[in-house]
């Protein structure tokens, strides 16, 4: 996938320069009424690299899935404060090129655990939140 990452970060080079250490920041679920909707062009570049990210983030790149689940509810109308976010995933994403999940085991003796959770109602908007972890 280090392939599709390079193409992803190609095409977002003139919209979304420079990198960042964390895939989101603490404003990620929260959506401000006031911002601008964005130009129709930028509109197009959000929904094809929000649906290239899915695609990433289903493969090889679970770190950025609750990112890109957010940036997905908002391909419709995507506001300027939303492409902010798509930037900013973007900008993890050429800091962090090669990064990719890796499950491995030293010994033939080694026990895997699931674990799920959720969350309901705990956003502004009444939606929840899932996630799960795999031990080894």
């Amino acid at each position: 996938m280090d392939d599709f990452v390079e193409r992803i970060l190609k095409e977002a080079d003139k919209r979304h320069g420079g990198a960042a250490v964390t895939p989101a920041n603490s404003n990620l679920f929260n959506i401000d009424p006031n911002s601008p909707l964005i130009n129709k062009s930028d509109s197009q570049f959000f929904h094809t690299s929000t649906a290239k990210l899915l695609f990433l983030s289903k493969r090889a790149r679970p770190d950025i899935l609750t990112v890109v689940a957010f940036l997905t509810t908002r391909v419709k109308s995507p506001t300027e404060e939303d492409f902010g976010k798509l930037g900013r995933v973007i900008k993890y994403l050429r800091a962090t090129p090669s990064l990719c999940l890796t499950l491995e085991a030293n010994s033939e003796k080694v026990k895997n655990i699931w674990r799920a959770d959720g969350a309901h109602v705990v956003r502004p908007d009444m939606r929840g939140h899932t996630g799960g972890i795999f031990f080894m």
